[in-house]
């Protein structure tokens, strides 16, 4: 990773989204009211938002992180160590498939317990460590770190 030191970033969670998605809620249900057939668009625009909304809770674990400031903090070796307000402590190493924009990122880690993502927002970041994150996720920097040998063991040193 360059620089060799380890950035750190603060995690976005559901509630810097909410605005965003209600918004985009409000526009769907008024376009489906102004459509020839309303009624069907209606229920069809409700249930893909409620079905949105469970797949964010489920597959980002959105929900259960609401009232807690976290911050990601990932070392060269590829380690992820999320920390909270709260004391809480979650330690991984980066695991691959990570989907990275100008303006959001997906993380993917590997815990004891599997595989966690959380979104990284760029406006919420200092521009310096949010670009050197999106160049190690280019340059793969830190995939090599992330997979176990063939017997499942992690490599030396990454305990």
């Amino acid at each position: 990773m360059p620089y060799n030191r380890p950035i750190e970033l603060k995690v976005a969670n559901w509630t810097d989204f909410s605005i965003y998605i209600a918004g985009l809620f409000v526009l769907t249900v008024l376009s489906a009211a102004l459509s020839s057939q309303p009624v069907p668009l209606i229920i069809f625009t409700i249930i893909l938002f409620a079905a949105v909304w469970v797949l964010f809770s489920f597959i980002l674990e959105i929900c259960k992180l609401n009232e807690l400031k976290l911050i990601s903090v990932i070392f060269p070796s590829g380690k992820v160590s999320i920390k909270s307000d709260r004391e809480l402590i979650i330690e991984g190493f980066l695991g691959g498939q990570h989907w990275c924009t100008s303006h959001l990122t997906v993380l993917r880690y590997e815990t004891e317990g599997g595989f966690k993502r959380v979104v990284i927002l760029s406006k919420q970041q200092n521009d310096r460590d949010y670009r050197r994150l999106k160049v190690c996720l280019q340059k793969d920097f830190c995939n090599d770190a992330s997979k176990p040998d063939v017997s499942g063991n992690w490599p030396a040193g990454r305990v």
